[in-house]
């Protein structure tokens, strides 16, 4: 298969930017020489290679002289990235005779750990060793009369993570994270990075607390609300549990139903696993278009921690909760919670719920393209249509036409494939070139891969036949 035939469908079956590494790995896999290649290899390699080291240093402040504030760290540890709120923590005093150095580390629990340095008995100071496996976040040195250094050239810039993913995508060793802080409204998003090394915050929480201190019985927590009203029928979540209440609770919610056209509830699969007090979960339908998960917090000091595992649909359809108002119970339709009984109920549950995803990923596809509609058209001339996946010209036979221009009645996200040759290239003005195309070479065949994100905006890459 030639270089164009494979990139056709590598583009075809992957579109989009958030595949472009993927597509560029696979065309790198298959050994096609070139210094982008070879470049490209590189840089997959660099980029997938663990890194140790700070993001932000943080604040750090020394409200008395047996205590110490920290505030805005971040850090990594083989790509896990540490993010804490303001945190307090009890320090030596100062010497009373010397000055003395002493250090905060960030160890791979995202715990920050103190250790104070050491004064011999002739005066000599003695810096502490950081301990293997922790990033060194700040040094200080503590003077006699309360006084503090801190020490900005610590740490250096080459313990810092930055990244390189591509050559034209750079993550500063400046760039900071702060933890939103736990109140009403988006759930918290903690910074992670992909296989492919490019650092990013996922469309969906990847840590949520609820809580609660002292409250009476019958509070209740929200903890994923899921919005019915884009019409998806199915609906599928998992995610990690765990508490302390009255008995340390941990295990894991599933989360599996299906509604009618009106919203109605027909079936569910409402399942908990390990150690969960099932009497503390309910699902409630809060409207027409909202069904709701809480906990129940009905001792004091309770504390509930979820984390998502899976879910099925767009991720704005499961809105999980860091911390939502602690109230009674709302009005609704209720749902109760079970316990699996054995491993074999968990793998039927999960062999019907592959065959529901596989209804539910037919009825997507018939509802967007007829059967006919699912290979893309051959098509020509020099009007793009954006209707339908279609293929323009072909290989043997590239569209010359210097100037291209649309067509977006009807409009639909898809991407289209052109074979173009021609004195020079004048798209339309809503087309952007993307980051990493080729340019437009005359000489050659122009494989051009045009995706629609709207009327108004569509991007495209160049691609040659050698």
């Amino acid at each position: 298969m030639s270089r164009s035939a494979l990139s056709e469908q590598v583009n075809r079956l992957l579109p989009g930017e958030k595949w472009k590494r993927v597509r560029e790995a696979i065309l790198a896999s298959a050994s096609y020489s070139g210094q982008r290649t070879n470049d490209l290899r590189r840089e997959i390699d660099e980029s997938n290679r663990l890194k140790t080291g700070v993001l932000s240093p943080g604040t750090l402040d020394f409200p008395t002289t047996t205590s110490a504030a920290l505030d805005l760290t971040v850090w990594a540890i083989n790509y896990q990235i540490f993010q804490p709120g303001p945190v307090a923590l009890p320090v030596t005093a100062p010497h009373a005779s010397f000055p003395r150095p002493d250090i905060f580390t960030g160890d791979d629990e995202g715990n920050i750990n103190y250790y104070p340095g050491t004064i011999d008995a002739e005066g000599n100071a003695q810096l502490p060793i950081v301990p293997e496996g922790e990033v060194l976040l700040r040094q200080v040195t503590r003077h006699p009369n309360g006084d503090v250094d801190v020490d900005d050239s610590t740490p250096s810039p080459s313990e810092w993570v930055s990244k390189i993913a591509t050559a034209t995508q750079t993550i500063a060793s400046w760039l900071a994270f702060q933890k939103m802080a736990r109140t009403d409204g988006p759930p918290l998003r903690v910074p992670s990075i992909s296989m492919s090394g490019r650092l990013y915050l996922s469309d969906t929480p990847a840590v949520n607390d609820v809580y609660s201190t002292v409250e009476g019985v019958g509070d209740w927590s929200k903890i994923l609300t899921i919005d019915i009203s884009g019409g998806q029928k199915r609906y599928f979540a998992r995610m990690d549990f765990s508490g302390i209440s009255a008995n340390y609770e941990k295990g894991e919610l599933w989360v599996q139903f299906q509604v009618d056209d009106d919203g109605d509830m027909v079936s569910n699969k409402l399942k908990v696993w390990g150690e969960i007090n099932t009497a503390k979960l309910k699902m409630v339908r809060l409207d027409t278009d909202t069904y709701a998960i809480f906990v129940a917090h009905d001792e004091a000091a309770a504390f509930y921690k979820t984390r998502p595992l899976k879910q099925f649909g767009p991720s704005n359809v499961y809105l999980y909760h860091h911390q939502d108002g602690r109230n009674p119970l709302p009005a609704g339709d209720q749902f109760e919670f079970e316990l699996y009984g054995d491993l074999t109920e968990i793998i039927s549950d999960i062999e019907d719920l592959e065959s529901s995803l596989l209804d539910l990923e037919n009825d997507l596809q018939d509802n967007y393209y007829t059967k006919n509609e699912s290979d893309p058209e051959d098509s020509t001339g020099s009007v793009i249509e954006f209707d339908k996946p279609r293929t323009y010209n072909s290989l043997g036979s590239p569209n010359t036409n210097a100037t291209l221009t649309e067509d977006n009645d009807p409009f639909r996200k898809v991407t289209q494939v052109i074979f173009h040759q021609a004195a020079s290239f004048n798209p339309p003005a809503t087309w952007e070139k993307s980051t990493g195309s080729d340019d437009y070479d005359p000489a050659k065949i122009n494989v051009i891969y045009v995706e629609a994100f709207s009327a108004t905006y569509k991007r495209y890459i160049i691609d040659h036949d050698e």
